[in-house]
């Protein structure tokens, strides 16, 4: 590894570390009533109405983006995943937003793709992949009713 790639590993632990503080601090907890479109511990979600926002497949270039900034993240977790059982779908919704659903799969918003730059996307997908990494949805499913 090039003394620029550890600079950038050394990075992305941070960001992990950020995460996974930041997740501590605000308390966020995911329920398995809360929809992928929303997060806990973050601003409320719109109001509902009758039509959710629908996903949709990355296309190249979001899949291109979100790989090179997530392979990073996920190779430095506690528990990494195979890249290849890690699943991302785009929400068309104009919220910045991100979500994991557990088990490898995430959800990113069409407001976070437009609106963040790089940096600021892995600190958001940190904090999801931090989710997953320490199994809170799967938790929160097995939590009594």
């Amino acid at each position: 590894m090039s003394a620029p790639e550890r600079t950038l590993s050394r990075a992305l632990r941070g960001f992990v570390g950020a995460g996974l503080l930041g997740l501590l601090a605000s308390a966020c907890a995911v329920t398995s009533e809360t929809p992928p479109s929303t997060d806990a511990g973050r601003a409320p979600a719109p109001a509902p109405t009758a039509h959710e926002p629908s996903t949709r497949p990355l296309d190249r270039a979001e899949a291109q983006r979100l790989q090179r900034v997530m392979a990073p993240l996920v190779r430095a977790m506690d528990h990494p995943r195979p890249l290849d059982k890690v699943k991302v779908a785009i929400m068309d919704d104009p919220h910045i937003n991100a979500a994991s659903a557990g088990g490898g799969e995430f959800y990113v918003t069409t407001g976070l793709l437009q609106k963040a730059d790089d940096l600021r996307l892995a600190g958001v997908l940190a904090h999801e992949l931090a989710h997953d990494d320490l199994g809170h949805v799967a938790k929160a499913q097995r939590a009594p009713g």
